[in-house]
């Protein structure tokens, strides 16, 4: 019987954790030292309905992104469903805003 070795932790995955430990850290540093107080009543002054009015803008462009995408794709003759161009493309999201690099949403995607 063969043994399968034990794999050590990917250095990049490490890399990514480290940097993103760093990011957030300092995030949260600098935030305590505006105040908290502050940042407070700066949310408090924005009304319900900007919120609301921000996030439907953000899914609008989210899924016209998705869309061009999907065009892409079926252009190079891949053809898949919508609704999984539209998973890639908050996938490829998350990545760009959580990773280190600035191309990791293009790569997942």
């Amino acid at each position: 019987m063969s043994e399968t070795p034990i794999r050590a932790p990917n250095r990049s995955m490490l890399i990514r954790v480290i940097g993103t430990l760093i990011a957030l850290s300092l995030l949260l540093y600098l935030l305590s030292q505006q105040g908290w107080e502050q940042i407070r009543d700066a949310l408090q002054q924005i009304s319900l309905w900007r919120i609301a009015l921000a996030f439907g803008l953000i899914t609008v462009s989210r899924f016209a992104v998705a869309a061009r995408w999907h065009v892409l794709l079926r252009s190079s003759g891949l053809s898949i469903p919508y609704r999984s161009t539209l998973k890639i493309t908050y996938a490829g999201l998350f990545a760009s805003n959580f990773l280190p690099t600035t191309i990791g949403g293009d790569v997942v995607r």
